[in-house]
Parts: C-alpha cells; structure tokens; sequence
C-alpha cells in the first residue's frame, strides 16, 4: 500500500467514525468493507478535483472566479 493509498484508507476510516456517529450504522450497512471502498473512492475523486482546480488556478489565474 502507497502512503498515498494508506492516507485515503486513514481518512475514510475517519469519516465513516463521523457519519456512524451522526447517522448510525444503517443496519450494519456503514461497516460493510464494500462501503469503505465507495468512501475511498469519494475521497480519490475529491482528490483529483481539488489537484485539478489548483492546476487550472497557478496556469491561468484568471479563468476561476474570484469568489471571496
């Protein structure tokens, strides 16, 4: 397993903590190994979008608005 893999583990890991202690197990369903992998693949793809928008930010700077 990569670093990077075991940080996604780690921080699904975490976030399913959070979501069960808010919302319970759904009948067992939170701490099913299938719903681990749907949550790692959630965090890789928020991964990718944030890589993404920073690229697009440092290339062109202009091109996102300025939301603040």
């Amino acid at each position: 397993m990569t670093t990077y893999e075991k940080n996604v583990h780690d921080r699904a890991a975490k976030k399913i903590q959070r979501i069960i202690a808010r919302e319970g197990t759904a009948d067992g369903q939170r701490l099913q190994p299938w719903y681990l992998a749907e949550i790692e693949d959630e965090i890789r793809q928020e991964d990718k979008i944030s890589a993404l928008t920073v690229l697009a930010n440092q290339s062109a700077p202009n091109i996102l608005p300025d939301v603040s």
